[in-house]
């Protein structure tokens, strides 16, 4: 996810609420999500891909949903890229639930319903998935699909934002400013708006350059050594068989 191509205001509630055209489909990731089809990569082998779904491989299933959402080698369509991605997600597969999830959200292939969204975001985050975590959180903040809830809403920022998701640490760091479903905290904001503003996040660049000048020199400076202690979680397993 490129932070700079999302611009949050006050604590970025709106989420991730995807906009979708033919040629800009970011959401369907397992990784860092692609606007057009890259010619430098190989085309991708549809038969084989195809023969393995067939054969119950879940990564595959889901990389045949990738295909129809794309038009990739197939003729484009969201009800097949539906059918493929539930099938691997049934199984667990993470990627394929925050996929199957996003169609929910959007209402391509199916009838919009946020809460099957929603159910499906949590069985992805719940594996570690960070989009899937950020889009939950998203909705918990304003109450789409599940309950407006703060807490959560933090909850599900955190777990993303551990994950090195730059909208979620700018997410958290806003809510730490406030006290908003997690105590008031500014050197936790402090730390969150610097990792994110390091990922080219110019928001949250500006909420950090905001935030110094109501810290002291103490404050700044634990804030920046828990920046620099910080390690990516990686998630105990990101997609499953």
């Amino acid at each position: 996810m490129n932070p700079k191509n999302y611009k949050y205001a006050g604590l970025a509630g709106a989420g991730m609420l995807v906009v979708i055209v033919v040629m800009a489909i970011y959401l369907f990731r397992a990784g860092t999500p692609r606007v057009v089809p890259d010619a430098s990569r190989p085309a991708p082998d549809v038969p084989s891909i195809k023969a393995q779904a067939e054969r119950g491989n879940a990564a595959m299933q889901n990389a045949l949903g990738d295909l129809y959402a794309k038009g990739e080698g197939v003729p484009q369509s969201f009800g097949e890229a539906l059918k493929w991605y539930r099938t691997a997600a049934e199984k667990g597969f993470a990627d394929a639930q925050y996929n199957l999830a996003v169609l929910y959200e959007t209402g391509l292939g199916v009838t919009r319903d946020e809460i099957e969204a929603a159910k499906w975001h949590r069985k992805a985050a719940e594996q570690g998935h960070a989009g899937a975590a950020y889009n939950l959180a998203a909705m918990y903040a304003m109450g789409r699909g599940v309950p407006r809830d703060a807490t959560e809403a933090a909850k599900f920022y955190r777990l993303a934002a551990e994950q090195g998701d730059a909208l979620a640490q700018y997410n958290l760091a806003r809510r730490h400013e406030v006290g908003k479903g997690v105590s008031v905290d500014r050197i936790e904001a402090y730390k969150w708006h610097k990792l994110a503003s390091r990922q080219g996040m110019e928001d949250a660049a500006q909420a950090l350059a905001n935030l110094k000048s109501q810290m002291t020199r103490e404050e700044i400076s634990e804030g920046e050594r828990r920046a620099g202690a910080f390690v990516v979680k990686k998630p105990a397993t990101a997609s499953s068989q």
